[in-house]
């Protein structure tokens, strides 16, 4: 996984922000990654998948 850019910003409720990365390898390993953010909550868009 490589960062791309990120941005953070803090508020009174705590810190928020945005990171864009590029996570490449096999399908297999593109589906796990994309299952332990979706697990811990994060929010994902989806950009462009490469199959």
């Amino acid at each position: 996984m490589n960062v791309v850019q990120g941005q953070v910003q803090q508020a009174k409720e705590g810190a928020f922000g945005t990171l864009t990365v590029m996570i490449t390898g096999t399908t297999s390993e593109i589906d796990k990654a994309l299952a332990f953010f979706n697990e811990k909550e994060v929010v994902m868009e989806v950009i462009h998948r490469g199959e």
